[in-house]
């Protein structure tokens, strides 16, 4: 297991939880015998891509109890923030050579929770999706881990922030 998965994990089974089981619909009224169920109109659905305990990346469904819950961890999802969390200066990214010479390209998504003092947090730091090489994740997780940002904020405030960043690794000319 990537040892950068732990931080994810300790978010995800409160997460994981929340998911509505097989069959189950989220804001669905349960039958109330001898009473006519009454309609309900369904929560605000939120969707989080999370890390399961093996590793696999799950598509998790919150209503707006369960985002506020995460909002009580202290992480706030970058689509719930009013001023986003971006990249203020970084290194230079490294397209791995051998990486370049098979002229292997894609799109790396790295999820990584953004702190108030604008660094991304060590533990937090990991992969969302499918690998596109093993050489351009370690290159783009590197990017990451040195980026300055500026915080995500709600109502001017600084907060800790749950973010995705796409980073690309394209080649330009014949290949």
């Amino acid at each position: 297991m990537n040892p950068m998965h732990p931080a994810i994990m300790l978010v995800v089974p409160l997460l994981v939880s929340c998911a509505p089981t097989a069959g189950q619909h989220v804001g669905a009224v349960p039958p109330n015998p001898g009473r006519q169920a009454s309609r309900v109109p369904p929560p605000k659905v939120d969707r989080l891509v999370a890390t399961t305990s093996d590793g696999s990346w799950q598509l998790v469904v919150l209503d707006s109890a369960r985002v506020d819950s995460l909002r009580q961890t202290g992480v706030i999802l970058q689509q719930h923030v009013d001023e986003p969390a971006e990249v203020v200066s970084g290194p230079q990214i490294e397209y791995p050579s051998q990486a370049r010479r098979a002229c292997v390209t894609g799109s790396v998504i790295v999820q990584a929770i953004i702190s108030r003092d604008g660094r991304a947090e060590p533990t937090s730091i990991g992969l969302r999706g499918r690998s596109v090489d093993p050489r351009l994740d370690r290159s783009a997780l590197h990017y990451i881990e040195e980026a300055s940002f500026r915080p995500g904020k709600v109502n001017g405030v600084t907060v800790r922030t749950l973010v995705n960043i796409p980073i690309d690794f394209k080649i330009r000319g014949a290949c």
